[in-house]
């Protein structure tokens, strides 16, 4: 699953869902927070999934492991100079209350998210990254992500991840679903977690056989977004009103 952006009915369904199907292992690709109105109990849950437990209280038996997003990155480090990457001052004002929303308390923790994970299961090499880097570093060294593209060709998208020497690249930050076949590697994005036009908690569930065979399901559990939509003017989010436009494709309107 990736890019939950601080929704939290949608996260809650998702993890409901994948212990009706006994998932034993998560990765969240990134961008916990920034866009929706629950940025703490988002950064907070997924957090507590980083720890095994062989209970399922929202826990996996293996855990949880958490990527870093742009998003994210702002949250641990603060947003990157202009020099470095120029953000419009509606995004800053939203950015600096996800951050007052959340407190400090756990930028050190989010500052050890990786961007990159690679995992290896019965043969199956897979590469984990919220999406590809720029060749340099911020001006305090921090990497920066390129800017997504719209309609990536095989080709884009072996270029994008040529760190990767794996089967599969699950990745996130462009919000729309894709599966595509590159020379290199599959490349399999579920579609944004928390941000589409219908209310669904869309992710990847991956099934790997003890010969290295595997099955892809793209499941999406649906939520009640009527909290949701309650939640961003009760907590007076910044720059809502774009939000729904921009990022639920007016699915809140009318």
């Amino acid at each position: 699953m990736t890019d939950v952006h601080a929704n939290l009915p949608a996260l809650e369904a998702a993890l409901a869902d994948m212990q009706a199907q006994g998932v034993q292992w998560a990765c969240h690709g990134g961008d916990a927070v920034g866009i929706g109105p629950y940025p703490k109990e988002v950064m907070e849950r997924l957090l507590e999934l980083e720890t095994p437990s062989s209970v399922f209280l929202g826990g996996f038996p293996l855990g949880l492991l958490n990527i870093m997003g742009n998003h994210d990155a702002w949250y641990a480090f603060g947003l990157p100079k202009p020099q470095d990457l120029k953000i419009h001052p509606n995004e800053v004002r939203h950015t600096d209350w996800v951050h007052q929303a959340i407190g400090d308390d756990h930028c050190q923790q989010v500052a050890k998210w990786p961007y990159r994970h690679t995992l290896e299961v019965n043969g199956l090499r897979l590469g984990f990254a919220h999406y590809g880097l720029m060749l340099e570093p911020d001006s305090d060294g921090h990497p920066l992500f390129c800017h997504f593209l719209k309609d990536p060709s095989p080709a884009d998208l072996d270029e994008l991840f040529s760190g990767f020497e794996v089967d599969i690249v699950l990745y996130g930050h462009h919000h729309p679903a894709s599966d595509i076949q590159g020379s290199r590697a599959r490349y399999v994005n579920p579609g944004a977690l928390g941000c589409s036009s219908t209310p669904h908690a869309r992710y990847t569930l991956l099934d790997v056989a003890p010969d290295g065979s595997y099955t892809l399901e793209t499941r999406s559990p649906a939520y009640d977004d009527a909290v949701l939509q309650a939640a961003f003017d009760d907590r007076a989010v910044p720059e809502r009103d774009f939000i729904r436009k921009a990022f639920f494709l007016g699915h809140f309107e009318g």
